[in-house]
């Protein structure tokens, strides 16, 4: 029979993320993840094993693709879900470091302009503007930007394999 030799394909959402730590230093990293659309479970790091394979761009025949059971929003939802969490268990030492340069800032800007009846409408207008920068500058953010995403349909029987390298990087 025809259906014996078919095989399924699941599916498999994967996005490049570059995440960036700001204030005034920047450091940078990418984060590459991934979701099985049937089961939700998330894959972490998809790459490295996604690289090793060979990858076609068109199904063979006698194959066929597996219902998702996600749509692609539920799943970047999902994935950006568990982003947030990964970076609000990171060390904070970097952000409370830029708090306390901001914070150095501030009262050196204090002590340049000190806020007395003489002090002009120009040098007002200078400090509020220097204070605006700085906030800027040295305020910790994380930003969070997309590099680029595929859907990937791996073979049935490659799962075990991609479970088994996902055990040992964990």
């Amino acid at each position: 029979s025809p259906f014996r030799s078919t095989r399924g394909y699941r599916p498999i959402f994967a996005i490049h993320y570059l995440i960036s730590y700001i204030c005034d230093q920047k450091k940078d990293r990418i984060s590459d993840l991934a979701i099985d659309l049937q089961t939700g479970e998330i894959l972490s790091p998809f790459y490295q094993w996604a690289k090793k394979q060979q990858w076609t761009h068109r199904l063979p025949t006698s194959r066929f693709l597996q219902p998702l059971q996600l749509s692609l929003p539920e799943a970047i939802g999902r994935l950006e879900e568990y982003l947030q969490k990964q970076i609000e268990q990171e060390d904070p030492t970097w952000a409370i470091e830029a708090k306390q340069r901001l914070a150095e800032e501030y009262q050196q800007i204090e002590a340049y302009y000190p806020e007395d009846e003489s002090m002009e409408e120009e040098q007002l207008h200078e400090k509020k503007q220097r204070l605006r920068e700085i906030v800027w500058q040295f305020s910790p953010r994380v930003e969070i930007n997309v590099i680029n995403a595929g859907l990937f349909y791996i073979e049935s029987h490659l799962s075990s394999s991609l479970q088994k390298f996902m055990d040992e990087t964990q």
